[in-house]
């Protein structure tokens, strides 16, 4: 039977809690009670703002909304729901793409740049991609500032980045997003090389979600040809 397989183009947008790790080897409790507040504010305030979670992570979720302009609100929402006590930190990345969805999990460029826009994202923050903000520059309720072009990791070409200024929400410097890349200041080189992402030992839910669908696919591949580790090796190649 054929893979069953779906495309849209969507308002992608990841939030990933701050600290959740940590914070579970200090305080078991605090930080199961944080991620339970976490998922109650995402489970009202994504479907009031027309978005579907698609998929919980342990400490963060991804997102889908069919209007940019929803996605953004939302997540001003969000933030402001979870700085008020009790405080959870979270950051959130938004960028408007491709998703592919299917029976090993969400992917797709679009996925890819949301990914990376999430892990440059401070706590307390929202950051878009160009693309949303050419869809949301012209709504009164939404503002933001440009933090400039950065060049991501996998990803062609190079990405200007915004922080939604709304009152309430953590806005970085351009110099605390770049401090926060590989290749500090770099706008050059492409994908592969000027790459941006998080610190080392900062690695976002986007990193880590992408990770799980690639294991998956390549579990799903050995299965399928019978032939264990097979898929790990067809897809590292090139």
């Amino acid at each position: 039977m054929p893979e069953e397989r779906t495309r849209q183009l969507a308002a992608i947008m990841f939030v990933d809690m701050v600290g959740y790790t940590a914070l579970m080897q200090e305080d078991e409790e605090l930080a199961w009670s944080q991620r339970d507040r976490h998922r109650e504010v995402l489970a009202e305030q994504i479907p009031w703002h027309q978005g579907e979670i698609i998929q919980h992570f342990g400490d963060g979720a991804l997102s889908v909304f069919a209007s940019a302009v929803k996605a953004v609100e939302c997540a001003i929402a969000i933030q402001r729901e979870l700085r008020s006590p009790p405080e959870v930190q979270v950051r959130i990345g938004i960028h408007t793409g491709d998703i592919v969805q299917d029976q090993d999990g969400a992917y797709g460029d679009g996925v890819n740049v949301a990914s990376r826009v999430e892990a440059l994202a401070p706590p307390g923050g929202v950051l878009i991609s160009g693309k949303v903000f050419d869809e949301v520059k012209n709504h009164s309720t939404i503002a933001s500032s440009s933090l400039g072009q950065f060049c991501l990791k996998n990803v062609k070409n190079p990405v200007e980045i915004f922080a939604i200024i709304n009152q309430g929400l953590v806005v970085p410097t351009e110099g605390e997003v770049r401090a926060k890349c590989f290749g500090e200041g770099s706008t050059e080189g492409g994908g592969e090389g000027g790459m941006a992402g998080a610190v080392p030992g900062e690695v976002g839910i986007g990193e880590r979600f992408i990770e799980a669908v690639k294991e998956r696919s390549r579990k799903s591949l050995d299965m399928t040809l019978g032939i264990p580790g097979f898929g790990r090796d067809f897809q590292s190649v090139g």
